[in-house]
């Protein structure tokens, strides 16, 4: 167990050094973006100029769904005038979460910077990892690049939101109505003010268990 988790602290020591890098370098792979023809146009579907050479200390992925995903999204929007980010991502979280216990279910009001349009999203960080399978993509970032763009300081800004755990996460039907069904005014009002603070998860922990031997 030691050795294990010695390699994790190696491995997270990688993962700094490589967003440094990141942070310092500037990139010149152009944005694509994708639109979503709704008022879900502002999720950026685009290459975030990811240094896949970098070690990490999760495996990261993001791509485009495809085939009968895209169209199972596609029927969904048309049904339900909306995105699928609550329905989904609370799904995924309540499969997931059987196997890593330090999963969070962040529902989040955003604001983004480049339009001044914002939007209520639902979404799954594991510590500092974002795990977003709604709407067009499937994606696991770290928590910086999935809030910045290569273009801009800051894609969106996270102006409310709300922790869920394992022990106090509500029902979908709960959320639905909270959340989606009164409207984006109502759920704003019952997030909680200011910027998601940062999350501890499965890395965090056993970094913690390192310490404490």
């Amino acid at each position: 167990m030691r050795i294990r988790l010695n390699r994790l602290l190696t491995k997270k020591l990688k993962f700094e050094s490589c967003y440094k890098q990141h942070i310092n370098t500037k990139q010149t792979t152009q944005n694509k973006m994708m639109s979503c023809e709704t008022f879900m146009e502002d999720f950026c579907y685009h290459d975030r100029g990811l240094d896949y050479s970098c070690q990490l200390t999760e495996e990261i992925y993001y791509r485009m769904k495809e085939g009968k995903e895209l169209k199972d999204f596609q029927n969904f929007l048309k049904k339900k005038g909306r995105g699928d980010c609550v329905e989904k991502n609370y799904a995924l979280y309540k499969e997931m979460v059987k196997t890593n216990p330090h999963l969070k279910l962040v529902c989040k009001y955003l604001r983004y910077k480049e339009t001044g349009n914002s939007i209520f999203h639902c979404c799954i960080y594991d510590g500092e990892y974002v795990i977003d399978e709604a709407q067009q993509i499937i994606s696991k970032l770290p928590r910086y690049l999935h809030e910045n763009s290569q273009e801009m300081d800051s894609t969106y800004q996270i102006i409310a939101h709300k922790i869920y755990s394992r022990d106090n996460v509500p029902s979908l039907d709960w959320m639905l109505q909270e959340y989606v069904l009164n409207g984006s005014k109502y759920a704003l009002s019952k997030l909680e003010k200011g910027n998601l603070p940062k999350l501890t998860g499965r890395w965090e922990n056993a970094k913690d268990q390192i310490i404490n031997l």
